[in-house]
């Protein structure tokens, strides 16, 4: 059996991290490739906007929003 990219891009990331729904907590999938995507089950997402099915929460994920926090912590001492 093959792995999917979406498997192996979780796999090779060397800190994947949880996104969670800050109402409740149901997890939305796993940051990777430096907090450039986001990998659900089937997909590799650079951008999203909607809602959590469990709660209602509103959710709006951009990889280029990422990039910009980082740039902004680096810039201001501390580690992304």
């Amino acid at each position: 059996m093959t792995e999917t990219k979406a498997e192996y891009v979780t796999r090779t990331t060397s800190k994947p991290k949880d996104v969670r729904c800050p109402d409740c907590q149901q997890i939305f999938g796993t940051v990777v490739a430096n907090g450039a995507q986001l990998v659900t089950p089937t997909l590799i997402i650079s951008h999203v906007r909607g809602a959590c099915s469990n709660c209602g929460f509103e959710l709006s994920w951009y990889s280029t929003d990422r990039y910009i926090e980082r740039i902004q912590l680096r810039a201001n001492g501390r580690k992304p």
